[in-house]
């Protein structure tokens, strides 16, 4: 059976004085290539952090060819050293960084790789799954609540929460999730590449809004979800972005 990909992106500034999330999607007959980045380092330049990660991720990609996800390790460390170069030419961005998540969609595989804590969500009959490791401290934090070390209010007080534990910064690259086999896709999955302010959403409220928008183009969908975010009006918003994948088996 062939596939088809229905991609789109929409992000929204919240309360932040500048938008630090950037994202980018390339799609042709027999693939779709989705690269998403949340910046960090504000005055630093985050925002020009995540763009030259995204760019320079998505044309190395390009420029190697198929399969893109054989070449994911090499176009991070590009990545990576297009943020160095922009450091070295532009002192003043010392600080400045991003996280990246990246997925491949080709026959019926999805592969991926990330760093840092964008996160990557498979919603498919119903179920919501996310797919990547989330490299900050919120992550383990969580995973202590899971195992009842600690209670829900001190994972969420705790003041390391939103500490990353890896990101591209033109520095050596630490903790990297790169999943070379992947998992399947078929007709009616939603990939959902995401930043960190899809967190305003609680696991029940994200798939609830999957749920009632998933009949929809990818666009609606995208749109939904950042639209729940507002809705829900948190003091202190963060940038949001959702790239949403629709999975087709024809032109739709």
């Amino acid at each position: 059976m062939t596939l088809h990909w229905d991609c789109a992106d929409i992000q929204v500034i919240g309360e932040r004085k500048g938008q630090e999330d950037y994202s980018r999607f390339h799609v042709e007959s027999n693939g779709a290539l989705c690269v998403l980045a949340d910046g960090m380092g504000g005055h630093a330049a985050g925002d020009v952090a995540a763009r030259l990660a995204v760019d320079t991720f998505l044309t190395t990609c390009l420029e190697v060819g198929f399969p893109w996800a054989d070449h994911f390790l090499f176009a991070l460390n590009e990545a990576n050293k297009a943020i160095a170069v922009g450091v070295r030419d532009e002192p003043a961005r010392q600080g400045m960084g991003c996280t990246l998540v990246a997925v491949e969609l080709r026959d019926d595989r999805l592969r991926w790789i990330s760093v840092g804590d964008s996160r990557l969500y498979l919603y498919r009959g119903g179920d919501l799954s996310r797919l990547n490791a989330d490299h900050s401290m919120a992550g383990r934090l969580d995973a202590l609540v899971a195992t009842g070390e600690i209670s829900v209010e001190q994972a969420n007080a705790d003041p390391s929460r939103n500490m990353l534990l890896s990101a591209l910064t033109g520095e050596q690259l630490g903790l990297t999730d790169y999943n070379f086999r992947g998992r399947d896709v078929g007709p009616g999955d939603l990939v959902v590449l995401a930043s960190d302010g899809l967190d305003t959403l609680d696991r029940a409220e994200l798939h609830a809004c999957l749920e009632r928008y998933s009949g929809w183009r990818a666009e609606d969908i995208a749109r939904g979800l950042v639209s729940c975010v507002i809705k829900r009006g948190r003091p202190r918003q963060d940038n949001t972005t959702a790239l949403v994948v629709r999975v087709t088996s024809a032109i739709s």
